[in-house]
């Protein structure tokens, strides 16, 4: 051979081997970026390489990356473009296979499922593994198929004296989609005994925090980073068992860490936003939102967010155009019950009762289970606009629905009694706070009113044993109840008077002019009782 030709075979080899090497190079950070959910650049990757070379292999990964992702057709294409380039490559049969279980086109499943298997005959163990993984994919009915594969796949494995963990992490994929948590477990650590893996670590950290071992949860999380401080899925894991234990700073550092190792998608931004809104940072939940909005200024989710961040923060300047601009871009499908009682909460500050009772109409509407409570927000916002009737409806309707209310509900609900004139239910309403709040002054007060109308003439003296207890609660301190008291001595000595106990009637007036020396009703009695010719009421 010449010194020529030689040199250009050896060119040609080389060529070969480098092309083959920047490949698998490629490939593996391909993998790299579907493990940590990076599916963008995954797909890109693989995208790239499939154009280059039409290469099986590739199509089959860029399936897999359109599948997690969730883009079905994508993937349905590329399996089958793999197939197209290489008919004996088992992979993408199985991929294929995985897409068909998922839209419950099961005899289609099976079909590739077969092709796929006798394709592996028995040897290929990525072959073995991938039908296995469609079997669990497509759910709980079909994923115990998966045993027997993997059965095989361990056998073959064996045989070969290779170690191979994915068997057994895909066995506890099986046992966990079964419910079957024990055994999920068991198979994911003799997956880590095989090789320490990250993922066995985080899907046994997945099951202790479904169980609430939250303890053993952290650990197995813990490990995962250990092993591989790159793996983005440990971090998310991680964030969202610190986000169901209430250590939102955590969670959000964790979910950033997870963003940083992944992908920052629009859907990873709306999980951090959710976490920082939980976290009550809205001043920051509001800066992130509006910094998404920039590109994407209709979307409804996080216009709703800014609304409520607003709304948390009584921004009452931002938060009703925020609103306004959410209600004008949201489908009526996406609309809840709570985004009219937020919205409510603001035209409330901003003095707008009117339009606030518009809105938690609309909420009482929308969700019936909170019937009850947005009544008695119903009811409150009514009595700032005097209308006693339909304050005293929304009462009714809560307390049908709750058979109680609160103090301050049973006070509201007996004062639009008291004002619409009903005077009987109005005393009602008072004793009941009377009967909880015994040593509270204000239901004897209401309760003495509502009898004094219901006894105009004092004769019957309804209203006296409420004045009494005002009089005694009241005087513990003078200052503080003075209106109150000089109503009792009042209501006391008038009525004293009316039974001719003069003595006791101008005490009464003497104890009011304690209080209030130019009291002109008192100053009028003390002179007058004993000395008047005929018998009135003092003015």
């Amino acid at each position: 051979m010449s010194n020529k030709k030689y040199y250009l075979s050896f060119f040609i080899v080389s060529l070969f081997y480098l092309c083959s090497s920047v490949y698998a190079q490629s490939l593996d950070d391909g993998k790299k970026f579907l493990k940590n959910e990076s599916y963008m650049k995954a797909i890109q990757t693989f995208k790239t390489l499939a154009a280059q070379n039409n290469n099986p292999e590739a199509w089959y990964y860029l399936g897999e990356s359109y599948f997690h992702k969730g883009v079905m057709d994508s993937a349905k294409i590329a399996y089958q473009n793999g197939i197209q380039a290489k008919s004996d490559f088992g992979l993408n049969y199985a991929g294929l296979a995985k897409v068909f279980y998922q839209e419950k086109n099961i005899a289609e499943g099976d079909k590739n499922i077969a092709q796929a298997v006798s394709i592996a005959d028995e040897k290929n163990v990525k072959i073995l593994q991938a039908v296995a993984d469609a079997y669990i994919n497509g759910g709980k009915d079909i994923s115990v198929k998966a045993k027997d594969i993997l059965d095989q796949a361990i056998t073959a494995t064996k045989k070969s004296k290779k170690k191979d963990n994915n068997n057994y992490i895909l066995l506890g994929d099986m046992y966990n989609v079964e419910n079957n948590g024990s055994a999920a477990v068991e198979n994911y650590k003799k997956a880590i005994v095989i090789d320490s893996s990250a993922e066995a670590f985080v899907s046994i950290g997945k099951i202790f925090e479904i169980i609430r071992n939250y303890g053993e949860a952290e650990l197995s999380y813990q490990q995962a980073m250990k092993v591989d401080p790159n793996y983005s899925v440990a971090y998310k894991g991680m964030a969202e068992l610190q986000y169901s234990l209430h250590k939102y700073d955590l969670a959000i550092d964790n979910w950033k860490k997870y963003i940083d190792l992944s992908e920052n998608t629009p859907e990873n931004q709306k999980r951090l936003i959710n976490f920082i809104y939980i976290s009550k940072d809205y001043k920051t939940a509001i800066d992130r939102i509006t910094a998404f909005l920039q590109n994407d200024p209709h979307n409804s989710y996080m216009l709703h967010m800014l609304a409520y961040s607003y709304t948390q923060l009584n921004d009452v300047n931002n938060g009703i155009p925020a609103f306004n601009k959410y209600f004008s871009v949201a489908k009526d499908s996406e609309l809840v019950e709570s985004d009219y009682e937020y919205y409510s909460t603001l035209l409330k500050s901003a003095k707008q009762d009117s339009l606030a009772v518009v809105q938690l109409q609309k909420a009482l509407s929308m969700d019936t289970s909170k019937t009850a409570e947005l009544n008695g927000n119903l009811a409150s916002e009514y009595f700032k606009l005097k209308k006693w009737d339909k304050v005293i409806s929304s009462y009714n309707t809560k307390l049908k629905l709750t058979g109680n209310l609160s103090s301050k509900e049973y006070y509201d609900l007996g004062r639009a009694y008291y004002l619409d004139s009903n005077w009987v239910q109005a005393d009602s309403a008072f004793s009941k706070i009377t009967q909880v709040q015994p040593e509270l002054i204000i239901g004897y007060v209401w309760r003495a009113r509502s009898n004094a109308q219901l006894d105009i003439s004092s004769e019957k003296g309804l209203a006296k044993p409420f004045y009494d207890k005002v009089v005694a609660l009241g005087e513990k301190d003078s200052l503080k109840n003075k209106t109150d008291l000089l109503d009792a001595y009042h209501y006391l000595g008038y009525y004293y008077y009316l039974q001719k106990d003069n003595i006791t009637a101008k005490s009464y007036f003497q104890r009011a002019l304690v209080l209030a020396p130019d009291d002109p009703t008192a100053l009028d009695a003390v002179k007058n009782i004993g000395h008047e010719k005929e018998r009135k009421k003092p003015k």
